[in-house]
């Protein structure tokens, strides 16, 4: 029997588990462990969290070759020039009349890169990386953000469902198993 248990990221081989000619011990086991990449550690390590604008440089520099769109030199050139204006307008009326209110607050935030604002601000990030050792590079999004605040410039991105990727390249790995063995894996873990 072949187990493969996708949250622990590990596939357990019972060459001695019970069969319909008899009953086994189960004791006998070969174990495959997946260990994440380092590439794949470095962009989750950093997901969802807002950086200081010469950190994201810095982190666009050491991940450049898991960046695939846009062109990294783009996405440099965006990060070390990243520019951000935030205003906000405030308009109050009274009619004396009935006490009618009205309020509106309207904040506009213009942003802009690039020697004279020539590089596009993304949308997004595609990347492709392995999320473990042995696995095939997959191609992933990050979705780029930006935040002013206090006049202080947060850069960060959003990985696009990071849990579901690790899934779709473990059961990748799970069927390169069933593959090669010729036996059907069973999700879960074996019995103790």
């Amino acid at each position: 029997e072949v187990y493969a248990h996708w949250r622990t990221l590990r596939a357990v081989a019972v060459l001695n588990d019970h069969s319909d000619a008899a009953a086994g011990w189960g004791d006998h086991r070969a174990v495959l462990t997946l260990q994440a990449t380092p590439e794949w550690k470095a962009w989750l390590a950093l997901d969802n969290k807002w950086m200081p604008q010469t950190d994201f440089a810095e982190h666009v520099i050491d991940t450049a070759a898991d960046i695939i769109d846009p062109p990294t030199a783009d996405l440099l050139e965006m990060a070390e020039t990243f520019s951000a204006v935030s205003g906000v307008q405030f308009k109050s009326a009274n009619r004396l009349k009935d006490g009618q209110r009205q309020l509106t607050y309207i904040e506009t935030v213009d942003a802009q890169a690039g020697r004279g604002g020539s590089v596009i601000i993304p949308d997004a990030i595609l990347l492709r990386l392995a999320p473990f050792d042995g696995a095939d590079p997959v191609e992933m999004r990050a979705r780029f953000r930006y935040r002013i605040n206090g006049g202080d410039l947060r850069l960060g991105y959003v990985l696009d469902r990071p849990d579901l990727v690790t899934r779709t390249a473990f059961a990748a790995v799970v069927a390169g198993i069933e593959r090669e063995t010729g036996i059907t894996a069973l999700w879960g873990t074996p019995r103790s």
